[in-house]
């Protein structure tokens, strides 16, 4: 209850129903206390099933042997073997041992073990196999009663065997042993013949095939002429010579351009366009030079004595004869130069075509030559490749004879099986440890999986924390004694018990939940029937009034009412009376034998209880009895069952519900809290009743209450009401 104050101080108040998210020992604990009977049930079958089937199986003796596994075979010759034994290298370690290790436990071994030592046919464990399958039956016995145990950090492989005659299970490991390590040789040497038939195949194959390249490329060289000189300098001839004829066909075409230029140069000059301008040719020409130069001064001279005299000047006539002369000397001197030019183009133009066709020919004997290479290097190439074939399978052949007489081995013994003395099974002790281990753990497995499966409110810390409610206190079995006809009364009989003093517990919290404003009415309700509310709402009333509070218990169970027979009052008028105005409150209302206790009981049965309960009557009487009294218990009806209570618990000025230990389910006492909240009523707390404070949890705590108060411990008994 101080938590809930303090979680709501915080603002972190529970919803109900909410499970806890904190971990209790004490609660894991106390569940173990309490199913210990059915513990202890469970874990004395399973170990005396497992000791009785553990003492019935025969005895089953071990054999081992150890091998020593390499991870790479001596190497004897420096040559790569067709079959490696071992790893090759410390990366691929460890698949080839586990390989090794499916091996061993092969069935193909097994059968080879059955082919090499046939008397296993005869041993008993195949002695009434299938006619016919008795080597399939003996290698299937092998194969179950095979031991293979690695020893980690090392190359050591124990091969054991177990059976129940400990000689034949000895004789068996060292045969499984000489076995594995004859079928780890035996496959290298199968192997090893195998490749070496298939080298020398292949041989055949590439030796003629390598005759039919040399032929080919010899016929090639035959037909193309390429016998003495190979192709690649007759490529350079062809290429020099190609070489040379552009050189001289672009040097001829050259020296055709130049003289054709001088001949436009000089007919040029001849037609008298180019007299100002002379081209080099013409400018350097030892002939044409000075005979144009005395022509240009000729003229030169003609112009001076024209600008000078004029034109009727007698000498104009002999200057321009000169003139005249001068320009046939250099005309003449031209046509001499262009026939000679034209000479000269026409036998270079004959050397240019002589020199084209020549690099037309050998351009043509190139292309020739390359298409020729192509199959040239084929033919080569096939040649160098089938020799190359031929000389590496000629080498594995020779490398393959000698691996096959190599009898090298990566495994060797180490130790062999010896008779055992002492059965390697059965292990009782180891059985009766893990059989009481296994049966502890499904025990406990299964008392908290029946604990999950009860959904009953047991203890404070479930209302607490698994509910999320206000708890105010637990009342403890009550017993019937013969003292004390009505459980109802305990309290009165026996008013230092432990009853009592739960009871006084309830009316302090209660107390101490509203100090400011008293609670003076209260209805007292439980989600079902039978869970004790009648008896809390007596033993309650009983508290508070001994406290000296004039207490009044007003029976509102229109349905059931008992609080009259408890307390011995008369039922002819009661509530339903005076709601209904026919009798005075004050005659309704009865006294008890316990000072300041009152009643008033429920009067006759009404048909309809919820709407009697709903009347502006019944308002007035409630507040005509908190008025007259210090406290009013109002007993009703189960929540879940009517909905009197809850219209009870909107008028009062608190609910206390009663929920009875291991019988009223969490589920309902959550809906019931929900049910009260949601009408806006106030839930005082929770009262968990009939509790067991002799079982797990509560008797160490309870224990020291019967000796504070000296009472005797009350027997168990179920309150109901």
């Amino acid at each position: 209850m101080d938590r809930d104050r303090e979680t709501e101080s915080r603002g972190e108040a529970k919803e109900p129903g909410a499970p806890s998210s904190e971990f209790d020992a004490r609660l894991y604990l106390r569940i173990v206390k309490k199913r210990w009977w059915l513990i202890t049930l469970v874990v004395a079958a399973v170990v005396g099933v497992v000791a009785a089937w553990t003492m019935q199986k025969p005895k089953i003796y071990e054999a081992m042997a150890t091998v020593i596994i390499d991870p790479q075979a001596p190497k004897v010759l420096p040559t790569q073997d067709v079959v490696e034994l071992g790893a090759g290298n410390f990366w691929d370690s460890h698949e080839y041992y586990n390989t090794q290790a499916r091996i061993l436990r092969s069935r193909w071994l097994a059968q080879e073990v059955v082919r090499r030592y046939p008397h296993l046919l005869a041993v008993k464990a195949v002695a009434g196999s299938v006619p016919g399958k008795e080597a399939d039956s003996a290698a299937g016995y092998l194969q179950a009663g095979l031991v293979v145990s690695p020893v980690r950090e090392s190359r050591i492989f124990g091969i054991g065997f177990r059976d129940t005659d400990p000689q034949l299970a000895a004789e068996l490991a060292n045969d499984i042993v000489a076995v594995y390590i004859e079928q780890n040789r035996a496959v290298k040497l199968a192997a090893t013949n195998d490749a070496t038939r298939w080298v020398a195949k292949q041989l055949d194959e590439a030796r003629t095939e390598l005759g039919k390249s040399e032929t080919a490329l010899y016929e090639f060289k035959k037909a193309n002429n390429i016998l003495s000189v190979n192709m690649e300098e007759r490529q350079n001839l062809i290429s020099k010579s190609l070489d040379g004829f552009s050189s001289a066909l672009n040097e001829t075409k050259k020296k055709r351009i130049d003289l054709q230029a001088r001949r436009r140069a000089v007919t040029d000059l001849m037609s008298g366009d180019e007299t100002n301008a002379p081209s080099s040719y013409v400018a350097e020409s030892q002939t044409i030079g000075p005979l144009r130069a005395a022509y240009l001064e000729e003229r030169r001279k003609l112009r001076g004595l024209t600008d000078r005299y004029g034109e009727k000047w007698p000498e104009l006539e002999a200057q321009q004869a000169r003139v005249k002369s001068s320009l046939d000397d250099l005309r003449a001197e031209g046509q001499r130069l262009l026939h000679s030019i034209d000479a000269e183009i026409k036998a270079l133009l004959e050397a240019e075509g002589r020199y084209g066709a020549e690099v037309t020919r050998l351009t043509t004997e190139a292309f020739d030559l390359n298409q020729k290479e192509i199959e040239y290097k084929r033919l080569t190439r096939d040649a160098v490749n089938a020799e190359q074939v031929y000389a590496l399978l000629l080498k594995r052949l020779n490398e393959s004879g000698l691996q096959a007489q190599d009898q090298t081995n990566n495994i060797r013994p180490l130790d062999s099986a010896d008779v055992p003395t002492v059965a390697a099974e059965p292990r009782l002790r180891q059985s009766l440890a893990f059989a009481f281990l296994g049966g502890l753990v499904f025990a406990v497995v299964l008392a908290f999986f029946l604990e999950q499966l009860d959904r009953s409110v047991k203890s404070q810390e479930e209302v607490e924390q698994v509910l999320g409610l206000p708890f105010l206190g637990l009342i403890p079995s009550v017993k019937q004694a013969a003292d004390t006809p009505i459980r109802e009364l305990h309290i009165v009989k026996h008013p230092k018990s432990l009853v009592a003093e739960s009871c006084r517990v309830v009316r302090t919290n209660i107390l101490f939940c509203s100090p400011d404003r008293p609670l003076r009415t209260l209805l007292v309700t439980s989600p079902n029937p039978l869970e004790g509310k009648t008896l809390m709402t007596v033993n309650l009333g009983v508290a508070m009034a001994q406290n000296g509070s004039r207490t009044l218990l007003v029976d509102t169970d229109m349905r059931r009412p008992r609080l009259h027979r408890i307390l011995q009052a008369s039922v002819e008028h009661g509530v339903s009376r005076v709601i209904v105005g026919e009798g005075a409150l004050d005659d309704a209302i009865k006294s008890t034998d316990v000072p300041n206790l009152f009643i008033l009981p429920c009067g006759p049965l009404p048909p309809n209880p919820a709407e009697l309960l709903q009347t502006e009557r019944f308002l007035a009487l409630v507040k005509r009895l908190g008025e007259k009294f210090d406290r009013v218990l109002f007993d009703s009806p189960p929540v879940m069952a009517v909905t009197d209570a809850t219209i009870l618990s909107r008028i009062m000025d608190g609910t206390i519900v009663v929920a009875r230990a291991t019988k009223t389910g969490r589920d309902g006492l959550a809906r019931t809290a929900d049910q009260i909240k949601a009408v806006g009523s106030n839930l005082v707390g929770i009262v968990l009743n009939d509790v067991d404070v002799s079982g797990p949890g509560y008797s160490r705590y309870y224990a020291y209450k019967y000796q504070y108060y000296g009472v005797p411990e009350p027997e168990k008994k179920g309150a109901e009401g």
